[in-house]
This record gives structure tokens, sequence and C-alpha cells, in this order.
């Protein structure tokens, strides 16, 4: 099985741009990869934008078969900035 690890430069109406790079090579050199849309499963299709971050398996097991799953971050942009910082640990942790 190949993994790749790509980053989303561009979007178009059916297709996305990515630089991808194989985790199995660290000499490999940066590659272009044009995908369609359609490979995107729909829990991810959200989290499609440029510089997402995506794994992309390559292999076969019985039939060939091509797997993106995007990384997902625990906290998204919006919940971090919606965080109020207090200075009292103790009230925070209480």
């Amino acid at each position: 099985m190949m993994k790749w690890e790509g980053t989303v430069q561009s979007i178009g109406p059916e297709t996305f741009v990515a630089i991808i790079r194989d985790l199995d090579d660290n000499s490999a050199i940066l590659e272009r990869a044009e995908f369609e849309l359609r490979a995107v499963s729909k829990d991810d299709a959200e989290l499609l934008e440029v510089g997402a971050v995506f794994n992309l398996l390559i292999g076969h097991k019985d039939t060939p078969f091509v797997e993106l799953k995007f990384r997902r971050l625990d906290w998204t942009a919006e919940e971090i900035k919606s965080l109020e910082l207090t200075e009292d640990v103790d009230e925070f942790f209480a």
C-alpha cells in the first residue's frame, strides 16, 4: 500500500488540486495531483478547503482502491476564538 499526504491548493467546480508527498519515501519530490470532487466522502466534504491536509492511500486487497481521508482537528478555529481565558486557574478547572 502506498501512503501519501496532500495539501489542497485550489478547488474548482469538479476537481481540486493538491501537492502530495510520498510518506514512505522521504527523498521523493513533491508532486501536483488533481482529484475529482466526487472522490471526497460525504463525511469529509465540509473539510475540503484550500490548505486542508489529507491522507491518500492507494493499494489493493481483492480489488484496487484509493482512499482520501481529510485530517480533523480537535478544535475548530471558531471554537478556539470563542474561548474566554481566566486568570484564576482553579476556577477554570473547577
